[in-house]
């Protein structure tokens, strides 16, 4: 639907279903003449046309899904001529934290400089500041030069998990490590009852300023679960969640043992503070 249209209907009343008002002629603002009308509308609805797209999107970039923001999440923000030419990936500040100014480009949150990892001109991926945290919804915007290119308003949640995979659309096979150090894949799969690390973003905020590097690992205050199943059946055991040390503390590992009645190629999901991951994940078994 593009367009609304609400047309003053002058006439008679049906029955009593219009309650009968009086109007003022509108051919003459000055003019006192009146007669009595229904007190109604007609409306024309057009579903013919295109919506036009927001000026900015704001997407989970390990499931490349609108949802909710989470604090410290890793986001994708999708928009025209929101950033510079040519692209640039993140520097260190000089307090060794992911720079929140990249080319002359930022992402604000209520304000808040967010860490850019990558600026494009229609594209920038950032880290969501840990200041939304309690918060219902945030005011996302994004600068150039000084200029405002872009914003939106979106909807903040504790958590707002989404496993990373190989393919950059949020599906397929987990961007997994097995035990022996390699990628999870049809060609090497786990073994049943082995060790596997996971990656997710969206776990929520971390307590450490905005833009840290991990620099050893420390388990999260609450656990996540991770379902490894085509029901929902059995858990997978977490032995490890927390940050991945040398990446930033955005990015959350989890060291799972498989269980040992699944086979073949397998959903995945993992459940932080009641919140699931995207669907479509899978992992290789054997």
């Amino acid at each position: 639907m593009d367009a609304l249209e609400q047309l003053p209907h002058r006439g008679t009343p049906v029955s009593d279903m219009r309650y009968p008002a009086t109007c003022v002629d509108a051919g003459s603002p000055s003019s006192s003449q009146s007669d009595p009308c229904a007190d109604g509308f007609v409306a024309r609805i057009n579903f013919s046309g295109t919506s036009t797209p927001p000026a900015l999107r704001v997407l989970n970039f390990g499931s490349l899904l609108e949802t909710p923001v989470a604090p410290s999440e890793i986001v994708t923000l999708f928009g025209n001529a929101i950033g510079p030419d040519s692209p640039a990936l993140l520097q260190l500040d000089s307090s060794n934290r992911i720079a929140t100014v990249l080319s002359n480009t930022r992402v604000l949150f209520d304000g808040v400089a967010s860490p850019l990892i990558r600026v494009d001109a229609d594209q920038i991926t950032a880290i969501v500041p840990d200041g939304v945290a309690g918060k219902s919804h945030s005011q996302v915007t994004v600068e150039l030069n000084g200029i405002t290119t872009a914003s939106a308003r979106v909807v903040v949640d504790v958590a707002s998990p989404a496993l990373l995979t190989v393919d950059p659309s949020g599906t397929g096979p987990c961007a997994a490590i097995n035990m022996d150090g390699t990628l999870n894949s049809a060609a090497s799969p786990a073994a049943t009852g082995s060790v596997v690390s996971l990656f997710v973003i969206g776990a929520g905020a971390t307590g450490l300023p905005d833009g840290t590097i991990a620099s050893k690992a420390s388990n999260l205050s609450t656990t996540p679960i991770v379902v490894v199943s085509t029901g929902f059946t059995p858990t997978a055991e977490v032995l490890y969640a927390g940050p991945s040390p040398g990446s930033t503390v955005a990015l959350t590992q989890i060291n799972i043992r498989l269980p040992s009645d699944v086979r073949g190629l397998v959903p995945v999901f993992v459940l932080d503070n009641g919140i699931s991951s995207q669907y479509g994940a899978t992992i290789f078994v054997k």
